[in-house]
């Protein structure tokens, strides 16, 4: 029996942006078809056919809790990102080749001299409160990381955007970096000339309606960036609940704009390395994703489970 892509069953699409890692290997444990994965056949064997069965959950098992801070402008813990891919999501990502292409953009053009990029955004796209996604949001994000108040650590993602320094240094209220030039239109714009655009403009996204009037020094200590059920995402699964330290708990998102996910939930554990092998043997979890996978470890478990 063939198995498809075990993070394909969450959602299509849902590919695998921590690419800052390093070559660490994954462990797989016992079929999570048995809870409600996606399988396939070719037919000629006489197995069960090929259709994704619905509903179900899988256990994933990472090694240390979280830090609990799950504002993508303020996580550092590649703990917290496990959550974040899941409920977030950027626009643009990387394939197994490492090729950008469009997430949130629909399609995008670069002027000549590679120094503004204007992004035309999916129309059918909502946040988990069911409010739309917006050009509005984008420009916030890349706006407040760029805040003088901002205290994070993700600053390269607008240093090298047009007027960065002027704003960060307060002799501006403007950021000419990022603009929403209609609902469904941003313009990049960058000071020198870029040959990683996409990869520029690849950060996730954070709602405006949510932290638009909260001050930049404040939002890392908001609820809406640190407790189930307040944070508010795009991405294909709800931040529901949790157990701090043992286990965090994500739910299919109704409205998800691929479609809703094939299965019902995503429970990840927190597991002592000592019994990880005995619950990955009789199926307690059925993958350990290591802190630090790469882009191309992320592709080798894809490819281990047969997408």
């Amino acid at each position: 029996m063939k198995h498809k892509s075990l993070l394909f069953l969450l959602s299509t699409g849902l590919i695998l942006s921590a690419c800052n890692g390093g070559d660490e290997d994954f462990e797989e444990g016992a079929d999570p078809a048995e809870d409600g994965a996606e399988t396939e056949t070719d037919g000629e064997n006489g197995e069960t056919a090929g259709e994704p069965q619905e509903g179900g959950n899988i256990n994933l098992a990472m090694y240390s809790a979280p830090d609990h801070q799950f504002n993508p402008i303020y996580y550092q813990s590649s703990y917290d990102n496990n959550i974040l891919e899941f409920t977030h999501e950027k626009l643009f990502e990387q394939n197994e080749d490492l090729e950008f292409y469009g997430e949130l953009a629909e399609e995008y053009e670069l002027n000549d001299e590679q120094t503004e990029m204007t992004v035309q955004l999916r129309e059918d796209v909502v946040w988990h409160d069911g409010e739309p996604f917006t050009a509005d949001d984008v420009v916030f994000t890349y706006t407040a990381i760029a805040d003088p108040e901002y205290t994070g650590v993700r600053t390269s993602y607008a240093d090298s955007l047009l007027g960065y320094d002027e704003f960060k240094a307060g002799d501006t209220e403007e950021f000419e970096g990022v603009e929403a030039v209609d609902e469904h239109t941003v313009v990049f714009r960058w000071e020198e000339p870029t040959v990683t655009p996409e990869y520029d403009a690849s950060f996730f996204i954070i709602p405006e309606h949510v932290f638009g009037d909260v001050p930049a020094d404040e939002m890392e200590q908001h609820s809406a960036s640190s407790n189930p059920g307040e944070i508010i995402g795009t991405g294909p699964f709800e931040f529901t609940a949790a157990v701090e330290g043992d286990r965090y708990e994500l739910e299919a998102f109704e409205d998800y704009w691929k479609g809703r996910p094939h299965l019902d939930s995503v429970t990840w554990r927190v597991v002592d390395q000592s019994v990880m092998t005995g619950l990955l043997d009789n199926g307690e979890i059925h993958m350990v994703l290591n802190q630090t996978e790469s882009c191309q470890m992320m592709w080798k478990v894809l490819k281990r489970w047969g997408m």
